[in-house]
């Protein structure tokens, strides 16, 4: 793997670990409505 793919791979992973920690508290509103 070219380390330019390499490095997209780890940015994509990293945002969607990010946007697993945040849709808990993107969901936390609705529930409580």
């Amino acid at each position: 793997m070219s380390p330019v793919f390499k490095l997209g791979l780890k940015d994509m992973t990293s945002l969607q670990n990010l946007l697993i920690k945040r849709l808990p508290v993107l969901l936390f509103p609705y529930k409580m409505m």
